[in-house]
């Protein structure tokens, strides 16, 4: 006959009649009995106190659900905490919320109390601006209450308009400026910002200055600066020049704009190289006269008559052919 158990020893706990050394799964010791877990736990310490939840179920805390509540997770088969700020979310970090909690704007995955530059609130949400905008109260090109870099605000479209073509944006007061005359477009002020020219310039892009192409036979406009200009486009081929007192012009730059030769490099390498080899030639020219026979100039001076005559031209090497009978003042020419 089997014996049944109505109390265990101290160190031991009852269930179903029997002692044991501890609840099986499913169960929670309670003054030395063992009781079921909650239906949800398949393992449990305490009444509400699951360790493990039944199949399909997640862990939350020590109580198990089947899906995890507001401001929390799930990650694997357990509910975690959001970020502080977010209802619902996607993971713990502070930009993975997908919603807010009261008060606060939905931007970019993250809860703010107000929007950024740039973006308006829209309901719980923050919307992007108008490109056009730094900030706005609204969508559209008639939202903007501040510009963004490179469009100013016209009053009377109420709206943000970019910079013209012969303007650029100044980032200190934010508003456009007009290019200097000379530059059909540039970024900044003065002469050498431009980035186009204006009228029959030529764009120096070195320097950034718009300049006439250099002609002698034309007076030059309001400056005394011209470059050697790329027939088949806008931009200069060589550097700046500068008209001399005369019709010539001094080069400004010796290295080119761009890189670039021009046709007048060719001729102008042409000519110097034509100048050294005629030079070439004359000194060889000299060289081999001088290595033939030189010819002195005797004077001759006689007895009978008391005067210096001019006789005639010999040869160094014939000069023992004189005559013996007379007497003869030789000089040679050391000049030749």
């Amino acid at each position: 006959m089997a014996v049944e158990c109505s109390r265990c020893q101290p160190a031991s706990v009852l269930h179903n009649g029997l002692c044991y050394a501890e609840c099986p799964e499913g169960w929670w010791a309670s003054d030395g009995v063992c009781r079921r877990c909650h239906h949800t736990c398949q393992d449990c310490s305490g009444q509400r106190g699951c360790t493990v939840c039944q199949q399909d179920l997640l862990m939350h805390g020590d109580t198990c659900v089947t899906a995890c509540p507001v401001r929390t997770y799930r990650a694997l088969d357990e509910c975690l905490p959001c970020s502080p700020g977010c209802a619902r979310c996607v993971g713990g970090r502070a930009d993975e919320c997908v919603a807010c909690g009261e008060g606060l704007l939905l931007t970019g995955g993250s809860c703010v109390s107000r929007c950024p530059d740039g973006q308006f609130a829209a309901g719980e949400v923050c919307r992007r601006c108008h490109h056009s905008c730094r900030t706005c109260t609204g969508g559209g090109v008639t939202g903007c209450t501040s510009c963004a870099r490179g469009f100013q605000m016209r009053p009377a479209e109420r709206a943000c308009v970019p910079c013209a073509d012969h303007e650029f944006y100044s980032p200190r007061d934010a508003t456009c400026r007009t290019c200097h005359p000379s530059c059909a477009t540039c970024h900044g002020a003065g002469p050498e910002n431009c980035t186009s020219c204006a009228g029959d310039l030529h764009l120096e892009k070195q320097r950034g200055r718009c300049v006439p192409c250099c002609d002698r036979h034309r007076p030059l406009p309001d400056t005394d600066s011209c470059c050697t200009c790329d027939p088949s486009g806008d931009h200069c081929v060589r550097g700046t020049w500068r008209r001399t007192a005369g019709p010539e012009f001094q080069p400004l730059e010796p290295a080119t704009s761009d890189g670039t030769f021009s046709w007048f490099y060719v001729q102008a390498v042409g000519g110097c190289a034509a100048t050294l080899l005629l030079f070439v030639l004359i000194f060889l020219g000299l060289q081999c006269h001088g290595r033939g026979p030189r010819r002195a100039p005797v004077l001759e001076l006689t007895e009978n008559e008391e005067r210096l005559a001019l006789t005639e031209y010999q040869n160094e090497d014939n000069l023992d052919d004189l005559s013996d009978s007379e007497e003869h003042l030789v000089v040679f020419d050391t000049r030749t």
